[in-house]
């Protein structure tokens, strides 16, 4: 992403609208307790990812309504 990490981008949607709901996903190896700590993922799909893993993962977000 030019310009902008994934954590930079979790924190402007987070300014933006602090109830949004993030799905996280990387090649990279995620660790929880690293310098992105603090951006409070807790839905992660590793890549590569299959359809199912994404389903399970949006299905196990929590559903709530505007």
């Amino acid at each position: 992403m030019p310009g902008m990490d994934g954590a930079a981008l979790i924190r402007a949607l987070r300014t933006a609208n602090p109830a949004v709901r993030i799905i996280a996903t990387s090649g990279l190896i995620c660790k929880q307790h690293g310098p992105n700590a603090d951006l409070g993922i807790t839905h992660f799909v590793p890549k590569p990812s299959t359809a199912t893993a994404l389903v399970a993962a949006v299905n196990a977000c929590p559903n709530e309504t505007a």
